[in-house]
């Protein structure tokens, strides 16, 4: 499940090949609760959330949320993106876009794992602050359930 929000994207970025059912997807964290609500035992995954296209501190709730409805078993993949129109659409410059993307990342994981969590970077700036529901140690969706997809060589650290 991946979470596309622009439309068709142009020729210019898609280079053809893209499929109607890539423009044609449900909210990416809406369509896992409801899976979350209609088994016990199946794994869920975010197969792909655009965290350049998100607010980190949002996207760490949402998600510390559904891994608890979901009694832990989240999988999160998160990616940077490779439609330039989209990310604009988002106010994230193509170009920047990893950075971005690596400090979101260390944003999502200091909320899921700090009780008063601070990000100070080039595009993540906030805290201490607490926030709620707090991931459970547990369960919390951190390095062993956390899927990070590169693209080349632009591994996250």
């Amino acid at each position: 499940m991946s979470a596309h929000s622009r439309g068709r994207p142009s020729r210019s970025t898609a280079g053809g090949g893209v499929t109607e059912a890539y423009w044609h997807n449900l909210d990416l964290f809406l369509a896992l609760t409801g899976a979350a609500t209609a088994t016990s035992r199946l794994r869920l995954a975010a197969g792909l959330c655009l965290l350049t296209e998100r607010d980190p501190i949002i996207v760490a709730k949402e998600t510390a949320t559904l891994d608890h409805l979901c009694g832990g078993r989240l999988i999160f993949g998160v990616g940077a993106g490779w439609n330039k129109e989209e990310l604009a659409n988002h106010g994230t410059d193509f170009h920047t876009r990893w950075e971005l993307l690596r400090e979101r990342t260390a944003a999502v994981r200091t909320i899921w794992t700090h009780e008063q969590p601070e990000c100070h970077g080039n595009f993540v700036d906030f805290g201490p602050d607490s926030f709620a529901p707090e991931a459970d140690p547990t369960t919390a969706p951190t390095h062993r359930r956390w899927r990070e997809r590169t693209q080349g060589d632009r591994a996250l650290s």
